[in-house]
């Protein structure tokens, strides 16, 4: 619930940035729309915690077989995402990775649970899995991943 409200207090300047010369109802539209992504970002943060620790526990030599499969879906090797010397490729592989896992985790559990309820979303079929934009989920991830290493200092 503290990701929730944080989110919806940090799209606030985003919302008023946006809703210049519009009408109330356009306004009441954008402030809809930027409330669900917050509250979307803030729930698949949750649930991609424990993604984020395998990814951060994982080696070139060896890593969970969630995120294996991620990066075979990708395209690619958890060796060479970790090994790479450019900053950019790590850190970016590392959260489209992370995305990707996640992703397969919520298809995951629609297909055992049948839906996958949230605050304000619910996931019935891997097609509204499908539909989560790669934005929202690797969001999402960032701010685990920033979350446990704020956590970590403690």
């Amino acid at each position: 619930m503290f990701l929730v409200s944080f989110f919806k207090k940090v799209f606030s300047p985003i919302i008023n940035f946006f809703t210049s010369g519009k009408t109330k109802e356009e306004v009441k539209k954008i402030a809809h729309i930027a409330n669900l992504t917050a509250s979307k970002i803030a729930d698949l943060a949750n649930v991609a915690m424990p993604i984020i620790k395998m990814i951060t526990d994982a080696t070139p030599n060896k890593a969970d077989d969630a995120i294996l499969t991620a990066a075979h879906s990708l395209g690619t090797t958890v060796a060479s995402i970790l090994s790479s010397t450019d900053e950019i490729t790590r850190d970016g592989g590392r959260l489209k990775l992370a995305a990707e896992a996640l992703r397969n985790h919520l298809i995951e559990l629609v297909r055992t649970r049948g839906k996958v309820e949230f605050q304000d979303f619910t996931l019935r079929t891997m097609e509204d899995v499908m539909s989560l934009p790669k934005g929202i989920l690797m969001s999402a991830c960032q701010d685990a991943y920033t979350i446990s290493n704020e956590i970590k200092k403690i």
